[in-house]
């Protein structure tokens, strides 16, 4: 799966859908599985977060707190993105056009700078 991707490919004007209805099962299936896997970790880690704000060294302290909800978010994130892939696979992907024009233009200025140290 790759990470911080929405789509493996962009669509073309002749994109359609995956008729293979046992790929589409399939896909459907380890959808399923992904987020009851990504959703049951950000759970967990939610719940360790919230009880941890009921003692007082949880208030004195929230390194941990802080590291909870940076994982919650790299879960979410890496959720996200096998989802996509999965659903992707059978032509069912989300296409996040704003965000792939910010990536091509990322991906332009680091290649830039690339030259530019290179030189």
């Amino acid at each position: 799966m790759s990470a911080n991707n929405v789509t493996q490919k962009r669509r073309g004007a002749d994109w359609k859908p995956s008729n293979d209805l046992a790929a589409v099962n399939e896909a459907a299936r380890m959808m399923d599985e992904l987020a009851q896997c990504g959703f049951g970790r950000i759970k967990g880690l939610a719940r360790l977060a919230l009880l941890s704000l009921e003692t007082p060294e949880g208030h004195r302290d929230v390194s941990a707190l802080v590291a909870a909800l940076t994982t919650i978010g790299m879960i979410a994130e890496d959720t996200a993105n096998c989802i996509n892939s999965e659903a992707g696979a059978v032509g069912c992907g989300h296409d996040d056009a704003a965000w792939r024009r910010r990536a091509d233009a990322r991906r332009a200025f680091h290649d830039s700078q690339r030259e530019g140290v290179a030189a």
